[in-house]
């Protein structure tokens, strides 16, 4: 993963990043994250908890507005390890699909990944535990 030469007091990584299947890319995009992070720095990231995994199994589809755009996403097939899905973005009569794979993580494993990378959980939040928030362990 590319270095920027700078660090800076927040870096985001959003879902699709922290729960690609792919191991060796998650550990890159973790580490990459925690070498932009200035000193006191937080890492902000977006990941599938295990609630969400069961959710769309159980369902097979959900739907929730993300302002004026209606999102879906619709269970394709689903593995203990993970799942794949398509989600729909509508607005205004037009719409745009992507499919996408998502890797299960444990909080147990999820520990493992950002302590691997050099970064520690050090809170949640939202009542969800789809975001949170990671420092790195550094002194």
């Amino acid at each position: 993963m590319p270095d920027l030469g700078e660090t800076f007091d927040a870096v985001v990584l959003p879902s699709n990043l922290i729960s690609t299947v792919e191991p060796v890319r998650r550990r890159q995009f973790l580490t990459t994250g925690a070498r932009h992070l200035a000193a006191g720095g937080v890492l902000l990231v977006q990941w599938f908890p295990a609630t969400w995994f069961d959710d769309l199994i159980g369902a097979g589809e959900r739907s929730r507005h993300l302002g004026d755009v209606l999102g879906t996403v619709r269970l394709l097939s689903a593995e203990p390890t993970g799942l794949t899905a398509e989600v729909r973005y509508d607005l205004d009569g037009r719409h745009w699909t992507q499919r996408f794979q998502a890797y299960r993580l444990t909080e147990p494993q999820l520990a493992a990944e950002l302590e691997a990378a050099g970064l520690r959980l050090t809170r949640w939040l939202d009542p969800a535990r789809s975001w949170f928030a990671a420092t790195g362990m550094r002194v």
